[in-house]
């Protein structure tokens, strides 16, 4: 049986940074990616202008201007 993808990369985004889900949402949309035979997830967890999110590892991540 061969069963590869058509695609390489078939993915979903999910954006929590400007629509709220509860963390069990977000597993069970992992979860149905496996079904779906899906390898990639872009998560738009913050962003610039609504809630930055501030890491002392990357300073300048949430003060980021150059947009």
């Amino acid at each position: 049986m061969d069963d590869k993808p058509d695609f390489k990369i078939r993915g979903i985004m999910i954006d929590t940074c400007r629509h709220y889900m509860d963390i069990s949402v977000i597993k069970k949309v992992m979860n149905s990616m496996m079904y779906n035979k899906m390898n990639t997830m872009h998560w738009h967890i913050t962003d610039h202008e609504s809630y930055p999110w501030e890491l002392k590892s990357y300073p300048d991540l949430a003060h980021n201007t150059k947009y």
